[in-house]
């Protein structure tokens, strides 16, 4: 284990500069920058160790200020965010005037139709639609198709534009209204 000892001493030597560089303390001064290498001790049983580098306990306590400085700060700032926040919902900076009271007025009713009263037993023809391979009549808001009955007269056909029915043996061509 000497031999390992003698060549560690060697290279510790080879990496300090030189003995016209040492110190009043006799020892070499200690480089300003680049890393630092570890010191090396001799233990009872002959091998050498490194020395475990010392923290000093100031950065330690500096790391712990830094952190409880932030937490600090955090706290307030979440405290003032939610007071202004509680305030500005009680009161607000620039109020609005009340709105105006609605004043409430009766629906407009709309214009009679300038339609006379219809009679129940008038035929309406509103429209004509094609379904399948025939045509089926919209007539008094109800559908029809050829050969039904309709207050009393039977459809003869349905055409896109007009309706023919036959009542009392005469037939009558009903218009589409709108057209």
């Amino acid at each position: 284990m000497s031999i390992i000892n003698d060549a560690l001493k060697k290279v510790q030597q080879s990496l300090q500069p030189s003995s016209s560089n040492l110190s009043d303390s006799g020892q070499p001064p200690t480089p300003a920058t680049g890393p630092q290498q570890p010191k090396m001790k001799d233990t009872p049983s002959g091998t050498a160790q490194a020395e475990p580098q010392q923290t000093h306990p100031v950065s330690k306590n500096k790391k712990w200020r830094d952190s409880a400085l932030l937490l600090i700060c955090f706290v307030i700032c979440a405290l003032l965010f939610f007071l202004i926040l509680f305030l500005f919902r009680q009161k607000s900076l620039f109020p609005m005037p009340a709105p105006a009271p609605v004043q409430k007025t009766a629906a407009p009713t709309p214009p009679a139709p300038n339609k006379p009263p219809r009679n129940p037993n008038d035929i309406v023809v509103t429209g004509v639609m094609k379904m399948g391979s025939g045509n089926m009549a919209l007539i008094n808001n109800e559908i029809y198709e050829v050969g039904e009955i309709v207050n009393g007269a039977r459809i003869v056909t349905i055409e896109m534009d007009r309706v023919e029915v036959m009542k009392d043996g005469q037939i009558q061509v009903l218009r589409v209204s709108g057209k």
